[in-house]
């Protein structure tokens, strides 16, 4: 989450969408945090699910099309919060398709740890655009 953060500070962004598989009152939570830190969610969508394990099963197919519905509000960014939802490689093509930055919370972290060591993550700009900001 501090990479999340520090990308959409670096980023100027103050309007984002989120995903999530998380149940309505985790999502909610979230939102509210956000707002208190001065950053406005204006999409958003969730799946409801409560047990650890399922986030790992929810197809790329329903991630893609929940990004897609949280796109069309034209958020300055897209947040997929959750380690076990596999949305990081659904970066570049989401980004490509919408023209909205993608923020995977595993994506982040690979991100910040490269900066951190010196690594240079351009080559890895096919995991999103965010590995060409610096």
């Amino acid at each position: 989450m501090l990479a999340v953060n520090e990308l959409l500070e670096k980023l100027g962004c103050r309007r984002f969408g989120l995903v999530t598989p998380y149940r309505g009152d985790v999502q909610q939570r979230i939102i509210e945090n956000y707002a208190e830190a001065g950053y406005q969610c204006v999409a958003e969508r969730h799946l409801d699910i409560s047990v650890n394990f399922a986030f790992a099963e929810v197809e790329p197919e329903r991630i893609e099309a929940m990004c897609r519905e949280v796109a069309s509000a034209r958020p300055q960014a897209i947040t997929t919060f959750c380690t076990n939802l596999r949305a990081a490689q659904l970066a570049d093509s989401l980004e490509r398709e919408t023209g909205v930055m993608m923020l995977d919370t595993v994506s982040t972290v690979v991100w910040k740890m490269l900066r951190i060591s010196g690594v240079d993550a351009t080559p890895l700009a096919r995991w999103g655009r965010l590995f060409g900001v610096r």
